[in-house]
């Protein structure tokens, strides 16, 4: 399967997968570094799945 252009704030990987490169501030449940599987969808975009690879890393939100 090959997948489109990379997305902003991802790494490609050989997989169907990317790396974060920086965390949505929306997103929970991921860090920066963490491997997310990847589906294209029709229209080009691609859709996240699951975490694949948890990276060590951790998001502290403050609400300040």
């Amino acid at each position: 399967m090959e997948l489109p252009a990379p997305l902003a704030g991802t790494v490609p990987t050989t997989r169907p997968a990317v790396q974060l490169d920086n965390t949505p501030w929306f997103v929970r449940g991921v860090a920066t570094e963490d491997v997310i599987r990847v589906q294209p969808h029709d229209d080009g975009a691609l859709w996240a799945g699951e975490t694949v690879q948890p990276s060590q890393n951790c998001i502290i939100r403050s609400s300040a």
